[in-house]
């Protein structure tokens, strides 16, 4: 483990070395995600968005959640097979732009009840038409609520967004 200040830029500098050395070098690499302990419970913290290490501390935590994502979903699927339950337990994707920015997402498909992955991006539409939305709009705007007991969470959905909705959201252009 280590232990920085939130505030700390060299010490974030520091950890964040040191975890991409270990998460490159180790066979079991610790968990990259940083966490902070408030109210007695520890959870997931990240710098803000516009912090110089935000680029980099948010490849580690995607990277690390697909894997994690990719593992919960063969269980999950398993699952719902065997108790025969129709339900779309949706991938964890990610892209890299050709500036190095990573950003993960995953599909909501009209007219299939799924189990959405938290990612950066929301994909929505039909077979006729989709669009990227940021992941904290949507969220705000329909009401997304994590399932109860899952790491990583994952949210259910149904109906996509009015086509009101998504305009009040906005698109996002990739």
């Amino acid at each position: 483990m280590y232990v920085t200040g939130s505030a700390d830029d060299m010490g974030l500098n520091i950890m964040l070395s040191l975890t991409e050395a270990t998460v490159r070098d180790e066979a079991r690499p610790l968990v990259p995600i940083p966490l902070r302990f408030v109210d007695g419970e520890w959870e997931d913290w990240m710098v803000s968005r516009s912090h110089e290490l935000f680029p980099k501390f948010h490849e580690l935590e995607t990277n690390y959640l697909a894997s994690i994502y990719a593992e919960q979903k063969e269980q999950l699927v398993a699952i719902y097979e065997k108790e025969e339950i129709e339900v779309l337990v949706a991938s964890f994707s990610g892209i890299q732009a050709e500036s190095g920015e990573v950003t993960s997402y995953c599909v909501w498909t009209e007219g299939i009840e799924s189990l959405l992955p938290k990612t950066d991006l929301i994909m929505i539409g039909s077979a006729d038409e989709s669009a990227a939305y940021e992941w904290d709009k949507v969220a705000e705007a329909v009401g997304l609520e994590p399932l109860d007991d899952l790491y990583p969470s994952r949210y259910r959905v149904g109906e996509v967004p009015t086509p009101e909705q998504l305009d009040r959201i906005g698109a996002v252009e990739l």
